[in-house]
């Protein structure tokens, strides 16, 4: 058995078309393995991938690594102190039983991770030729640097996507994406990623009145109140307008919630109001406090230790609703 891992640095940056290629691959394996509501099973990856996975002792938390002379030449090796999981677990895995979140990227991960040992396999052409020891090293190295962002596409199909954001019905609320997020069996950074690779053609085509005027990101508890982290953030506003908060948030990571809300009944901000309507300044980088922005915001109701982190969801109002025949 060998070990592939690729954890250096390099000046390396693959070409705008390779990325894209990547991308469209991701995209269509997640199609091929999703079930009809797009829910994709560790399972399902595993046998497109002609991939295993091994639970043992690893110094860290999941690896890709290979092995000779047996169809499922791939193993993505996960380590068991931190995910207790069977291959009965991974078969029996289903929408209403998902594997952790976690394990779920971490296999995922894995998997794209491998797409740059056998790219020609997934119908990938690079555009520039890996034949050297060096030029191949280097193509790793940058591969890792984008497996992240290719790690949710693997995951959450448009068609989870389209299954959710119904056209009759604006879905805007934290709630909202919780319930997507249980759903899918992902974790809140990866569904929030996953928006963030959406094209305003592609988010169109998913929901024009869902994911137009708003902002998705990540609060955490600190106690009785929370902050808001700088990464990640999913933001589409017209005219690319933003909340004033949203510009200066690119700075300020765990900016206390009372800065952003200037409503401090706002849970988040240590108020009892699961969501509020407030006004607030907006603008570019340029003009930060150019126009009043009326807000409707919510955010998702979790556990409020140290720590636990939560979905925030602010809406331009008045909210968009489709329009009945």
């Amino acid at each position: 058995m060998s070990r592939t891992t690729s954890r250096g640095s390099s000046s390396y940056t693959l070409p705008g078309a390779d990325v894209a290629a990547f991308r469209q691959a991701c995209t269509r394996i997640a199609s091929e393995v999703a079930d009809a509501r797009g829910f994709v099973a560790v399972r399902n990856l595993l046998e497109r991938f002609h991939a295993q996975i091994v639970v043992r002792p690893l110094l860290v938390e999941g690896m890709l690594a290979t092995q000779a002379g047996i169809q499922s030449k791939w193993l993505v090796l996960v380590d068991s102190e931190l995910y207790q999981v069977t291959k009965a677990d991974v078969e029996r895995e289903s929408p209403n039983r998902p594997l952790s979140s976690r394990l779920r990227f971490t296999v995922a991960h894995e998997l794209v991770h491998s797409l740059a040992f056998r790219p020609s396999e997934f119908g990938i052409r690079l555009s520039i030729p890996i034949n050297t020891e060096s030029s191949r090293a280097s193509f790793v190295d940058a591969m890792e640097g984008i497996t992240d962002s290719l790690t949710p596409l693997l995951l959450l199909p448009e068609s989870a996507l389209t299954d959710f954001f119904t056209p009759s019905i604006a879905r805007t609320s934290a709630s909202d994406l919780a319930e997507l997020k249980a759903r899918s069996g992902v974790s809140r950074r990866t569904l929030i990623g996953r928006l963030r690779a959406l094209s305003q053609p592609d988010a169109d085509r998913v929901s024009r009145y869902s994911l137009q005027d708003l902002a998705i990101l990540i609060g955490e508890w600190t106690g009785k109140q929370a902050v808001l982290r700088t990464s990640p953030v999913f933001a589409r506003f017209a005219r690319n307008v933003f909340p004033e908060f949203l510009l200066r948030l690119t700075n300020q990571d765990r900016m206390p919630a009372s800065l952003a809300f200037p409503d401090m009944s706002f849970g988040p901000c240590g108020g009892i109001g699961n969501d509020i309507e407030t006004v607030v300044l907006g603008g570019t980088p340029n003009v930060p406090d150019a126009e009043e922005m009326r807000l409707h915001c919510s955010y998702e109701e979790v556990e409020k230790t140290p720590g636990s982190e939560f979905f925030i969801v602010v809406r331009r109002f008045p909210i968009a609703q489709p329009v009945r025949p």
